[in-house]
């Protein structure tokens, strides 16, 4: 493996690749797990329950998250003939891999992290969505309901939806459609919790539905109208092309974060990225990375976030957002907490083209010809004037005027832009 050993290295010395977080804390350790996300199998035995659970605790040792869809287990007070006991059910043993998580979390490089999942025509399902009722309990997991092809059929008609023991494939109970839909918006927002995982419309655009399965899970994305800093200035994301984009180097030392999942009207994108320098641990200000391509990956719900100094974002629940106290889902933050925005100015663009035609010759109703002065790119004095011109000024059509405002308080700014 020599050759290859050799152009993996200089991908990575050259910054044009790097791998996620395990693979750069893990390789050449003892550990030596280089993948960061995994989904583990959950049947409905107390061997291949204790089987994974175990798995999952020597994958969050060493850095990584995992995702599991508990449907397979049987529902609570199911029978159990091996030993003429009842099951505890789903969610019972969704508290023992929290309970473990929040153990281990402690001796591996980072916090564990859980997804759970639950087919929506699962026996418990009510007890499922309402498990993290004002986050009392599952705190190191994440839910979600996994809205299965025929539940909208149900829904549209007002009917009663089917509950499907695992066990025996057969109808335990029904349940309203739009009943259960009710309670899972209402948990939604009481808790923020569970999600929504639509299993039609996620795995109609699944190329690999034939060879690996369905898609049972997704990422935090931010939405296609953000304004991304780059050679050219602020551009919106789903407009990226491959070219040089600003990156706070805060951001960086989650290495983890090697991409920034973006969408456009709720369509998810991605827009993968290869930074440009080594940085130190935990260093601020910006640096530049390179956008390599941009990916649709779906449709979710996108919530706005805004700041008493005006900056704005659109991003899902599950959005990653940095504060003094370390990094916070969108859906865990309060009216009042503190934000960390980009440290460091931001670089006027380096293409000075104005984005309309200036003509300084003008031939007015009397057949004089006027010349002006007009500027025909961009320039920092030209935005200050405009700058001002929008916060303290006005425009009159009529007469053809543009007017500047200054107060007593304002002397140096009129000085500056005066001439």
């Amino acid at each position: 493996h020599e050759k290859g050993i050799e152009r993996f290295y200089n991908a990575m010395w050259q910054k044009k690749f790097l791998p996620n977080t395990p693979a750069l804390a893990n390789f050449g350790r003892s550990l030596g797990m280089g993948s960061a996300c995994f989904v583990l199998g959950i049947g409905d035995s107390m061997e291949s329950i204790m089987a994974t659970l175990q798995n999952a605790a020597f994958i969050f040792k060493a850095g990584g998250g995992v995702g599991y869809n508990f449907s397979a287990l049987r529902p609570e007070g199911d029978r159990v003939r091996s030993t003429s006991g009842t099951a505890s059910g789903p969610i019972s043993f969704m508290g023992l891999f929290d309970k473990m998580t929040e153990v281990i979390k402690q001796g591996g490089i980072r916090r564990g992290a859980n997804m759970g999942i639950l087919n929506s025509n699962h026996p418990d399902i009510e007890k499922f969505i309402t498990a993290k009722e004002g986050n009392k309990a599952l705190r190191n997991f994440n839910i979600s309901v996994l809205l299965m092809d025929d539940f909208w059929k149900h829904y549209e008609k007002n009917e009663d939806y089917p509950l499907i023991n695992p066990r025996t494939k057969k109808v335990e109970r029904t349940i309203n459609a739009k009943m259960l839909f009710d309670l899972i918006v209402y948990q939604a927002w009481e808790s923020a919790e569970p999600g929504v995982i639509f299993a039609d419309r996620v795995n109609e655009f699944n190329p690999f539905l034939k060879s690996l399965g369905p898609i049972v899970t997704t990422n935090p994305c931010i939405t296609g109208d953000s304004l991304v800093a780059t050679k050219n200035g602020l551009e919106r994301i789903d407009a990226l092309k491959a070219q040089a984009i600003t990156i706070d180097k805060r951001a960086e030392t989650q290495a983890e974060k090697d991409c920034v999942r973006v969408g456009k009207n709720g369509e998810a994108l991605r827009v993968l990225t290869r930074w440009g320098r080594e940085h130190t641990l935990g260093t601020r200000g910006t640096t530049e990375g390179e956008a390599q391509a941009v990916f649709q990956t779906g449709i979710k719900e996108v919530f706005s976030l805004r700041t008493a100094s005006g900056y704005e974002i659109k991003a899902t629940s599950d959005h990653m957002f940095l504060t003094p106290t370390g990094w916070w889902e969108l859906r865990e933050l309060q009216k009042g907490d503190e934000l960390f925005i980009q440290s460091g100015e931001g670089s006027w663009s380096a293409n000075q083209d104005l984005p309309c035609d200036v003509e300084n010759l003008s031939i007015g109703k009397n057949g004089r010809i006027y010349s002006f002065n007009l500027p025909r790119v961009w320039s920092r004095e030209l935005g200050r004037v405009i700058g001002w011109l929008i916060g303290d000024g006005w425009l009159s059509e009529k007469y053809h005027l543009a007017s500047w405002v200054f107060s007593k308080e304002d002397k140096e700014a009129k000085e500056t832009l005066q001439p």
